[in-house]
């Protein structure tokens, strides 16, 4: 056997490149400001941890919002609720208001970078380990090698942006699902709903790794057990509960519910006038 094909000497690896990662990227953003989006998904959270309500930027899933709404604690940042937002120009007034007239931006920047290594990080670790599960230690040590060099990939890896959670996602639950394809197991099932869970929660791209995820494995089962039909549709339907499982893992960063405030009311868009002049 390899000698990297051992898990602990491949996951010892993994994390040491990975820190090797995340140097480098905090070296070469070092200087960077916000981009356009931050202030927004970093208010968005914020409120979405401080008041329960989601009508801040509701346009993504709320996953990695979330996740730098937990770097900027009262301690240090201040949030008030806006009054009425008609559209995107009320909220992008009330948004930079908030982040750069009411709080120290720079303070903010430094606090979230360094909850944004920590996530990305962890996505990073899930995707050599799904690939090493599926290729075995060479193909996924030079997988995780590849990603790490890309200057796209240190570029995003400390912002509060969704275009990396969800490539690292993705990838990660085509792995993951070859994998249970291969060992049908309640583990990699739950893991399997899980990844696709996260998936679907951090952008709303992630929907077609879903559906192809989804496509993937209903059809690898129904032809792998064309031959005993009772099999492929018991398996089918577990594949289905897990699919249902992911699911309801976004509603629940939604807190199970339905409405985007506290109140069976919309707070964000301007209500439709009808009858008036054309």
């Amino acid at each position: 056997m390899n000698w990297l094909d051992n898990w602990r000497v491949f996951l010892a690896l993994a994390i040491f490149l990975i820190a090797g990662g995340v140097l480098r990227s905090a070296w070469a953003t070092r200087r960077d400001g916000f981009t356009i989006d931050e202030p927004w998904h970093i208010t968005a959270g914020v409120a979405y941890l401080r008041t329960g309500e989601y009508y801040l930027n509701p346009e993504h899933p709320p996953l990695a919002k979330l996740v730098a709404g937990l770097a900027a604690t009262r301690s240090f940042s201040y949030f008030s609720e806006p009054g009425p937002l008609h559209d995107k120009l009320d909220e992008r007034k009330f948004v930079e208001d908030i982040v750069y007239g009411r709080n120290d931006a720079d303070l903010i920047q430094s606090r979230v970078r360094r909850v944004m290594y920590l996530f990305n990080g962890l996505l990073l670790l899930l995707f050599a380990l799904a690939t090493f599960r599926v290729f075995a230690g060479m193909v996924a040590l030079g997988s995780l090698l590849f990603v790490l060099i890309d200057p796209t990939v240190a570029a995003h890896w400390p912002v509060v942006m969704t275009d990396l959670p969800v490539g690292l996602l993705s990838v990660t639950s085509v792995l993951i699902c070859i994998h249970t394809l291969r060992n049908w197991s309640v583990a990699s099932l739950c893991l399997l709903a899980i990844t696709l869970g996260l998936t679907l929660s951090v952008k709303h791209s992630g929907l077609i790794s879903f559906a192809f995820t989804g496509a993937l494995g209903l059809a690898t089962l129904l032809w792998q057990f064309r031959k005993f039909k009772l099999t492929a549709l018991r398996r089918s339907a577990v594949f289905l509960i897990v699919l249902a499982g992911a699911v309801a893992i976004l509603w629940g960063t939604y807190r199970f519910r339905y409405y985007e405030g506290n109140q069976a009311q919309e707070k964000f868009n301007r209500p439709l006038q009808f009858g008036g002049p054309l």
